[in-house]
Formats: C-alpha cells, sequence, structure tokens
C-alpha cells in the first residue's frame, strides 16, 4: 500500500558499529555476533583490557593494535530515523512541522495539528479514499474527511505536543495532549450528491408514516477502509426526520451456513469451528469451539469468551417442512450504529455505538433532507470527543489511553513517537565551590567553552569573573563607565557582529600577556579556553611616538574567519600591559556608552547568550557590568540575568522560542540562582523531586535547572542543531511506525593502559579481556581454553580461532592461532568485524582458515566451513 510523506530509512540495529554502548550483559548469551559491545561502555570507551603473553612475539602485540584501532560505537546525538510501512501519514507537510508547545506560567504557546493540515482526505491516507455507495435507486458519490481540532482560543486549544506533568497518572514527559472535551477529529462521509431511499412500511409500500428505508438495507458502503453492510436502515420515528443505520463487518467476510452445519475459520493465527445450531423463524444460535451464542437475530451481534463478535447478517428460514434454513453471518464481527433524530437542525442527539455499547466520546450527526417520502442524506458525521483529558506518551497511540477505543472504529488512530533526536550542545551555568558561576557554552568551531561568570568574596557582591580574573564582554574608550581594561590571566569573548544574529561565531579567550614594545619581535598573546591553544599577535603599532599613549591599536587578533582589533590601556614599554580588544568586529572601540549594549555570546548551533544587571540601562549599566564589583548595598542586592533566546526567525516555523531568563544573586558569600519572575515558562517537576525541573522551548532546547537543597541552583540547556519536530503520525491497521536513534560512527575511547602482560592479569574475573596469543605464549589464552597439558591443543597450522568465553559476570575473547602469522591473519580478520558479523553470530567459538587467501572461510570447530566470498 502507498506510503504517504513518510521516511524510508530503515536502520537495523544490531548491524555495522555498536550502538549506544554496553549490553546489558549478565543476561547474554556468548555470541560473537554481539561483539564489541560487551566491551564498550554507553558513552564509547573501552570496558576492558587488550592482554598479550608477556613473552609472546610481536606480532600478538600488533594483531591487538589492529583490533583496537578499528573498534568503533554508534555515539548517540544524531537524529531519529522513522521507517513507516502501511498506510499512514505524518503531520508534517513540505513547509510546515509540528513544533514543540511550550507549557507557559500561564496558557500555552501551541502549534496543534490543525495548524499542520485542517483536514486529512485521501491524500493523506489510502482508508479516506472517495467512493461510491450504491443502493436500488441509484450511485451516489463519496468522500471521506477527517477534519482536525481549531480551538477558537489558547484554553481551547487541544492535539499538540508539550513537555509537562500528566494529570492522570503525575508522569513527566513529552506528551500528545488533547484536552478534556476538546474534538480530536471529526469523520465526515460527504455525499457529492445526497444520497436517496425511499421511505416504506414493512413490506416496502410506500408510506408517509413509514420507518423503513429499504433502498439502503443490505447495501454495501466502504467507510475509513472497510466494507460494511448495511442491515437495518431506518427512520427511527414514524413522524420522521431521522435517520438510523447499522452496519455490520468482520474479518471474515459475510458467509453462510444451513443448518447443523460446521466449518473452520482462522481469525490472526486462531482457529475457529463453527456450527449452525439451530434457527428459527427469525434468530439463530451458534456453536463456536464449544461454546454457544444466545438467540441472536438480524443485525444483532455475541460477544465470545475469547473477545472476538459473531453477528447475524439475515436469518433465511423457509417456513415449511424440509424448507432451507441457513444464516449469514460474520466472524470477528464489528456492528456500527449512526443514528440521529433529525437530520436537519444541524446538531447531533445521539452517540455512536459499536457492538451495542455507547461509545460517549463519538457523536454522530446525519445531514439530509426528509419529506416523508423520500429521505436524503447529505453527510454522516462521527465527532471524536477527549472525555478526559489524554496524554499520550511517546511511543503510545491515542486507543491505548482512551476509555473506548471503539470510537476510533479499529480503522484509524494516532501514534505519537516522541521528539525528534537532533544533536545538541550544552549551555550551563554550574558553580565552582559555592562563591563562583561558571558559564559552559559552544563557542564558534563547537568547542566546549567554560567561563568564570560571577564571584562573590562576601555578603551581596558580585563581580565578574572568578576570585582572582575578570570576565569582559563590553567595550568602550570611555574610561569614566568602569574598569574594562583587560588584565593579564582576564577571560574575554569575542562575537562576529557582522554576521547575522544566530549565525555569528563566539569565542572565549584568556589574554597571556604582552612582549614589552622594545623587545625583539614583541607579541600579545591569547589562549583559545575551549582549546587551550595559545594565539600569538604580533605587536603592530605604527609609530614608537605612540608607545607610551594608551587606547592606540597595537595588534589584530584573527579568529574564526573574523579580524579583531587590539588597543593598548597602559603604556606598551613595560611587559603585560593592559589592552582593550574590539570585541565586536566594528573596527573600533565604542564611544557612546548611552547607546550601546554589551556584547552577546552565540552559540555553535544559533543561541543567544545576553547578560546584564537588572535595574540598569546604559551608561549605569556599563559601570556595573564589567566593573570590579557588581555594587549591592546593605539592603538590595544587585541581580545578574543570564537571558537566552533563539535570534534568527529562519531556526524556527510559527512558535516564536519564549526567552529563557535566570537570576544570580548574592547574600552571606554564596551565589544563588533563580528563575526570573517575568520568564513565562512553566517547567515541571518529577514525582518525588522537587529539586529539578525541566521544560522545553519550541525551538527544542531542554531545559534542567537544580536547585539542589543546601547547594546553589544550576542550571543546563541542551540546545538543537536544529528545529526539533515533535513526531505524530495518523495510521490505520495496516500501518506499521517504528523509531530508532541514530549516531556518528565514532573510534573507541582506549584508556591507558589499553594492553597489559598476561602476568599482570591475577584475576580473570576482575575486568573484560580481549586475549591476543595461543595457549602456549599466554596464560590467560591458557585458562580460556581449559588449561590444556599440550598447549597446541584445538589449534593447527593454516587455522585461527575466536573464542567468547564469560569469567563471572566479565567476558574475555580469545584471538590465536597456531603460529605468529595465523594470529595476525585472525586479528585483521576481526578489525573488520562489520563485514562479518551474519557470519559472527550466534557463535561463541568459530575457526577461520587463514591459509586461504581468496575469502574468508569460518567454520565451527569439528564442522564443514563456510566461506564469505570478501578478502580480507
Amino acid at each position: 500500500m502507498e506510503i504517504k510523506k513518510t521516511i524510508k530509512k530503515v536502520v537495523a540495529l544490531g548491524t555495522g558499529s555498536v550502538m549506544l554502548g554496553a549490553t546489558l550483559m549478565g543476561a547474554m548469551a556468548a555470541d560473537l555476533g554481539q561483539y564489541p559491545s560487551m566491551f564498550v561502555t554507553a558513552d564509547g570507551k573501552l570496558d576492558g583490557v587488550f592482554v598479550v603473553g608477556a613473552n609472546a612475539r610481536a606480532a600478538d602485540t600488533v594483531g591487538a593494535t589492529d583490533i583496537a584501532t578499528h573498534m568503533t560505537w554508534m555515539k548517540p546525538g544524531g537524529s531519529t530515523t522513522t521507517t513507516v510501512t502501511g498506510d499512514a501519514w505524518k503531520a508534517a507537510t513540505s513547509s510546515k512541522i509540528l513544533e514543540v508547545s511550550e507549557k507557559l506560567s500561564s496558557g500555552t504557546n501551541a502549534k496543534t495539528l490543525y495548524d499542520i493540515n485542517t483536514y486529512l482526505g485521501s491524500g493523506e491516507l489510502n482508508a479516506l479514499a472517495d467512493g461510491t455507495f450504491q443502493n436500488k435507486k441509484s450511485s451516489y458519490d463519496y468522500h471521506q474527511y477527517l477534519y482536525l481540532s481549531n480551538g477558537t482560543d489558547v484554553s481551547a486549544k487541544s492535539g499538540y505536543v508539550q513537555y509537562t506533568k500528566s494529570t492522570v497518572n503525575d508522569a513527566v514527559g513529552d506528551f500528545l495532549f488533547f484536552k478534556n472535551s476538546g474534538t480530536i477529529a471529526n469523520y465526515n462521509v460527504q455525499f457529492t450528491s445526497g444520497a436517496q431511499s425511499a421511505i416504506t412500511d414493512s413490506a416496502g409500500a410506500a408510506a408517509t408514516t413509514g420507518v423503513y428505508l429499504w433502498d439502503d438495507q443490505g447495501k454495501k458502503i466502504s467507510l475509513l477502509g472497510k466494507t460494511y453492510d448495511i442491515v437495518q436502515a431506518r427512520r427511527p420515528a414514524s413522524n420522521g426526520g431521522g435517520v438510523k443505520l447499522v452496519l455490520m463487518g468482520g474479518a471474515i467476510p459475510a458467509t453462510t451456513l444451513v443448518e447443523g452445519q460446521k466449518e473452520s475459520y482462522k481469525i490472526n493465527g486462531k482457529d475457529y469451528t463453527v456450527k449452525l445450531s439451530f434457527v428459527g423463524t427469525t434468530t439463530a444460535k451458534f456453536t463456536v469451539n464449544g461454546e454457544t451464542t444466545d438467540s441472536l437475530t438480524s443485525g444483532q451481534t455475541y460477544k465470545l469468551s475469547d473477545g472476538t463478535t459473531i453477528g447475524v447478517k439475515e436469518v433465511l428460514a423457509q417456513d415449511f417442512q424440509e424448507g432451507l434454513r441457513q444464516v449469514e453471518f460474520y466472524l470477528g464481527a464489528q456492528k456500527v450504529e449512526l443514528q440521529d433524530t433529525s437530520v436537519t437542525d444541524g446538531t447531533s442527539s445521539k452517540s455512536l455505538y459499536v457492538d451495542d455499547k455507547q461509545i460517549p466520546e463519538a457523536y454522530v450527526m446525519i445531514t439530509g433532507t426528509d419529506d416523508n417520502s423520500t429521505s436524503t442524506i447529505n453527510n454522516i458525521y462521527i465527532n471524536l470527543t477527549a472525555y478526559d483529558d489524554y496524554y499520550i506518551p511517546a511511543g503510545s497511540k491515542l486507543s491505548s489511553v482512551m476509555h473506548n477505543s471503539a470510537a476510533l472504529l479499529s480503522s484509524w488512530d494516532v501514534e505519537y513517537r516522541g521528539i525528534k533526536d537532533l544533536a545538541r550542545e550544552n549551555i550551563k551555568v554550574a558553580t565552582s565551590g559555592s562563591d563562583t558561576y561558571r558559564l559552559t557554552f559552544a563557542d564558534g568551531d563547537g568547542k566546549s567553552a567554560t567561563v568564570p561568570l560571577t564571584y562573590t568574596s562576601g555578603g551581596k557582591n558580585q563581580k565578574w569573573g572568578d576570585s582572582n580574573y575578570l570576565f569582559h564582554f563590553a567595550e568602550n574608550n570611555d574610561t569614566t563607565i568602569g574598569n574594562l581594561s583587560i588584565a593579564r590571566n582576564d577571560y574575554f569573548i569575542v562575537t562576529d557582529t557582522t554576521q547575522t544574529a544566530g549565525r555569528r561565531k563566539t569565542y572565549a579567550l584568556r589574554y597571556q600577556g604582552a612582549s614589552k614594545s622594545t623587545d625583539t619581535n614583541p607579541t600579545i598573546r591569547f589562549t583559545n579556553v575551549a582549546t587551550g591553544d595559545l594565539i600569538e599577535v604580533p605587536y603592530q603599532l605604527a609609530s614608537a611616538a605612540e608607545a607610551g599613549s594608551n587606547q592606540w591599536k597595537v595588534g589584530t587578533l584573527k579568529i574564526g574567519g573574523a579580524s579583531y582589533n587590539v588597543y593598548n590601556m597602559s603604556v606598551v614599554s613595560a611587559n603585560n600591559y593592559a589592552v582593550m580588544v574590539d570585541m565586536d568586529n566594528t573596527g573600533a572601540l565604542g564611544s557612546t556608552p548611552t547607546t550601546l549594549s554589551p556584547i552577546a555570546i552565540n552559540t555553535n548551533y544559533g543561541a543567544k547568550i545576553d547578560l546584564g544587571v537588572v535595574g540598569y540601562a546604559g551608561q549605569s549599566a556599563y559601570a556595573r557590568l564589567n566593573a570590579t564589583t557588581v555594587n549591592a548595598t546593605s539592603s538590595n542586592s544587585e541581580v545578574v540575568t543570564v537571558n537566552i533566546t533563539t535570534p534568527n526567525a529562519n531556526d524556527y516555523q510559527t512558535l516564536v522560542p519564549g526567552p529563557l531568563t535566570f537570576d544570580l544573586t548574592a547574600a552571606s558569600g554564596q551565589v544563588a540562582m533563580v528563575k526570573d519572575g517575568a520568564m513565562l515558562h512553566s517547567f515541571s517537576s518529577p514525582t518525588g523531586n522537587s529539586n529539578t525541573a525541566n521544560g522545553y522551548t519550541s525551538r527544542g532546547a531542554y531545559v534542567t535547572f537544580d536547585t539542589p537543597t543546601s547547594n546553589p541552583a544550576q542550571l543546563t540547556v541542551t540546545y538543537p542543531k536544529d528545529q526539533v519536530e515533535a513526531l505524530v503520525y495518523f495510521t490505520t491497521p495496516s500501518a506499521s511506525v517504528s523509531s530508532a536513534a541514530t549516531g556518528t560512527e565514532t573510534a573507541v575511547a582506549m584508556p591507558i593502559p589499553v594492553t597489559v602482560f598476561d602476568t599482570e592479569v591475577t584475576d580473570n574475573t576482575a575486568q573484560n579481556m580481549i586475549v591476543v596469543g595461543g595457549p602456549c605464549a599466554n596464560k590467560v589464552a591458557s585458562a580460556i581454553m581449559g588449561n590444556p597439558t599440550d598447549c597446541t591443543e584445538g589449534f593447527a597450522p593454516g587455522k585461527a580461532l575466536f573464542k567468547l568465553k564469560q569469567f563471572g559476570d566479565k567476558w574475555a575473547l580469545l584471538v590465536a592461532g597456531y603460529d605468529p602469522l595465523d594470529t595476525t591473519k585472525a586479528a585483521q580478520i576481526l578489525a573488520q568485524w562489520k563485514m562479518y558479523q551474519n557470519e559472527l553470530k550466534g557463535h561463541s567459538e568459530l575457526e577461520v582458515l587463514t591459509s586461504n587467501t581468496g575469502s574468508v572461510v569460518f567454520q565451527t570447530p569439528g564442522t564443514a566451513a563456510a566461506a564469505k566470498n570478501t578478502t580480507a
């Protein structure tokens, strides 16, 4: 069947590189096909050592090196790959995705399913294909639609993804949310011209007070991909105005048995033996797998003990001796009752009934006309309404949280597959001790840079930086507004403001000092905080006469493709003179404090971090921003703000991400941080852990705000590389949706030491081991082989052995040959393990024929060989 708007890439976990580190080895059988997962931690480090014989030849060490060099894992942080088969529609278009809605202190900044598509039709789901209804009067074409919910205000919005706490079970996470009493979807069968039926009595004669619509009864109609028989078509009252349709379909299409006949059927792999036990004038009884039903008339159903339904379409009994008595019935039946007492009032009067059970979540409305001669149906609506607040967690379906999932007619569903995983960077405001906050961000090269942010020496005072050095993020040539000079070992940032906001490169730097101007080839030295690399800037003063003056350009700092002028702030004839840097790359230092702003940090993925002081602007703010101390009175503490935004409108769609604002203060010599009172976001805390609060922005930034009882609060924001997408699918029974996180193939990190001698191993159960070399040269190899008297036992020229053995809860993998060349060959084959996973799978021990040069040949010891036609 056609798959609409889906991602086709399939990820097969267990092939390629090891995924997300180690498997739970305690529960795993010895299987070489799982290599190297048992030797890799969840963060991509080797969990174990390589063991070679202390007196072995160099070939064993070379073999260990080959294996270690080619061991890789899949580092998480890539994307989520979703595989869809069958008839399904992803809630997205070529120009729209479903953004994560923000939970606010009041209301929700929401993007709903309705904002993606107002309705679904045949272009989205094959189950909504156009159809033709043929009755005794004529043929009538119709269209099918699912209209989605459109709340008129924030409080009424429904059908969006949000990170919150469920009011149903207190679970915290991201959910697809449908609001109590809000419309989920409105299914509509729309006839292009009204489907007509004559109004008759029970005999089929025209009657103005008749309650029979014989033209429709017994006819077929296809709804939501299922074909139903109309087993009953009526006007509910003789005074007219209404329509009642009873539909029936089944896993086993309508089939016929005569009285006493027995047949076998299969539904979902289960066998059913059905016998028509009794047929009366209008009733029938069945025996199904030994269970006898009630007496059933046309249109009635009976639910068996295993939940399967049997339903009667028609009872045919010839009322004379030897007359034919037979019943047309459904097995695995579904009975659907659609009724509206007035087709002209535009309102619903009846709930949907499925298998004779009322479905309060679904309301039926039928529109048309009734002139007591002809009943005309223009539209059939089934309005699905949330009967409670529905929180659908990632990996779950709408049907799993509903009180009566039968409202979906077992024909469609809504699946939430979570928030698409993307590469992320970290922004952190964390403590260093209790008196200093440090800021961590990803610089213009994507490297993690950490700078001291604020420090308190006691009381309520704070200063930018730490106890010894300042942190600078403002520039100006007006020396009256504060201490803007960058002294040796001070920290500062540069941001290329000539670039577009959100695309600017910011770097954290540290001034390491300068040679005095009279030195030979004098330089000004900086270090890149993220990498530790030294950047030497040649001294470039234009005139010797200027050497004693301040604020002359003395060099050009180049980083990230931009050039930043460096100016002296004290005499250059002395070593390590103070400097200032054109930190925003405008070509000059600012000169008008009241019109300038501090220089913001732009992270690699496009976040903007603004730093400031609450309540101060212009010159007063500058005096505090880079003064030695953020001044505080005895009764009033200065409040430092950290404000994180998404400045580039191309980085999000319709939902503008709300700012994340946090306030830093000091008291009694200890720093503190709180959520700013003006921040709109409302965070959720896991049940039983009120010291942690989490939330999402519509960009997809995930916030963790920790407030330990006895320590200062800390902030972590994981900021995505791209706009994140909430993955929602409308599915039909034929559809299958699965998701898997991908990552980046990365070399396994090797510890020091990575290789040890066998003589250093005193306990085989203490660590995982990859043992290279045979029992004759390696005592650990001998233990794996059972300490044979003959150390060559089990080996032969031209063969090598892979053997995986468990010691306690640790694993040892032996890679050994009859001689050093055989061992080297085996190590080279294991180094290419991704090519041979199918051959390794399911075996704890395999021989490889190293003498074969045309292909790699594996065999279970003592059995015939199986070749892989790939040269190793």
